[in-house]
């Protein structure tokens, strides 16, 4: 199925077959690529020549390449409302800041690095 990751660490293409309601695209023309309801307002992220769609709850972060219409899921270390986040270049990983650690997790929710 399109809509769905098989798995954390696996992109999935965007919009899914069952985003056809045109009432929740936004005037900018894309699509959160998580539920409003359960997630932060989306951000736009511009990186090099690409837009990056960010969405962040207190579960998983997504990330949506507004070019190639990917979403990345990422695992989120801790809940939304604490520290800030940034995304890597290619949209793998994700840098988590907190209050007193700073961590690199990649789409798997392994940690690649902590300081």
């Amino acid at each position: 199925m399109c809509g769905a990751p098989k798995s954390p660490s696996e992109p999935t293409q965007y919009p899914p077959e069952s985003a056809s309601d045109q009432t929740t695209k936004p005037a900018g023309g894309l699509r959160a690529p998580l539920d409003p309801d359960t997630a932060d307002t989306p951000e736009v992220l511009h990186q090099a020549d690409r837009r990056l769609v960010v969405q962040h709850t207190d579960s998983e972060l997504a990330v949506l390449d507004a070019k190639s219409g990917t979403v990345t899921h990422i695992p989120a270390t801790w809940p939304r409302y604490f520290g800030t986040i940034t995304i890597s270049p290619d949209s793998d990983t994700a840098v988590y800041c907190g209050t007193l650690t700073v961590r690199c997790v990649d789409a798997s929710g392994a940690i690649r690095w902590e300081a």
